[in-house]
């Protein structure tokens, strides 16, 4: 094996990790000669995957703690969508149960909902907390930086509300099979542009946290409030699968596309696109806030 094949594949190495290891990779790469495609692409991952140690032991504990908070107040925009579409699902389940029964998936919505209003409080004291420092970055001219997320996330909120008044107006004036029919489109229409109102209002945010200034007392603070919302949406998940496996044994029709055919399934769309977003939330809000904690500490 020559040694320009060698060098090259020695690039994928950060230029530290070279100067201290390259002459011994080197030296294996030509006594594996000829290199199979597995081993080239073994020496690619390996090269990848200390350039990421490289940036993750670059980054000072605080910027690390700072980046598992924005994963946390991601982890809550999936919820923001996953709430409401769950809302709309289980609208009316009690009155779908059999007699004498239902006690369970009471009790799991019940969960869900209270673990909600746990987390989304924590997720507003973490904001409160950050208030002053929030204040502190405008006073010193930040708004030029956060402007046009702002501005972003303040037309899709006043496009959605538009969009979602025009649209409940036209479905109450409309006749029974075309109210149907625009109940359908509205749900579509203000899905989508919920989505776009928490995606934007979550860059702001996120625009706006990666600039403040923040005292290692603010991110333990912060680390506290991340951890109890992360572990709400774990809660929110778990319930959120046992009403759904509940009401799937108790009343299946209810979730059903098409109640009046029975025997569909009852693994609709939108029951699994709300699970998969909660699930979604779990992980990434417990990675983010075990990140911050950690950091938070040091």
């Amino acid at each position: 094996m020559t040694r320009r094949p060698a060098d090259r594949l020695l690039l994928w190495y950060p230029s530290g990790w070279r100067d201290r290891y390259g002459d011994e990779l080197r030296s294996l790469m030509e006594d594996m000669e000829p290199l199979s495609p597995r081993s080239r692409f073994d020496i690619v991952i390996g090269g990848l995957r200390e350039r990421v140690h490289q940036v993750r032991r670059s980054r000072p504990p605080a910027e690390r703690a700072r980046t598992g908070l924005l994963l946390v107040l991601i982890a809550w925009a999936l919820v923001l969508v996953a709430g409401p579409s769950l809302a709309n699902l289980a609208d009316g389940f009690t009155r779908a149960l059999p007699p004498h029964t239902g006690s369970a998936s009471v009790a799991a919505y019940a969960v869900v909902v209270a673990f909600g209003v746990v987390g989304g409080l924590a997720v507003l004291g973490g904001l409160a907390a950050a208030g002053p420092s929030l204040v502190r970055l405008l006073r010193a001219g930040g708004w030029a930086a956060i402007r046009r997320p702002v501005r972003r996330a303040l037309v899709a909120t006043v496009v959605g509300a538009a969009a979602f008044t025009g649209l409940v107006v036209v479905t109450h004036t409309s006749g029974p099979v075309q109210a149907s029919t625009w109940s359908l489109a509205t749900f579509c229409v203000v899905a989508a542009l919920w989505v776009a109102v928490v995606a934007c209002w979550t860059a702001a945010a996120g625009a706006a946290w990666r600039r403040m200034d923040l005292s290692p007392q603010l991110l333990r603070a912060e680390s506290v409030f991340a951890l109890v919302a992360a572990g709400s949406i774990v809660v929110m998940a778990v319930a959120a699968a046992v009403w759904w496996a509940v009401m799937a044994q108790e009343a299946p029709w209810f979730l059903q596309l098409s109640p009046v055919h029975p025997g569909g399934s009852v693994v609709n769309s939108q029951a699994l696109a709300t699970e998969v977003l909660l699930v979604l939330g779990a992980v990434v809000g417990v990675g983010g806030a075990g990140r911050a904690w950690r950091q938070a500490r040091l």
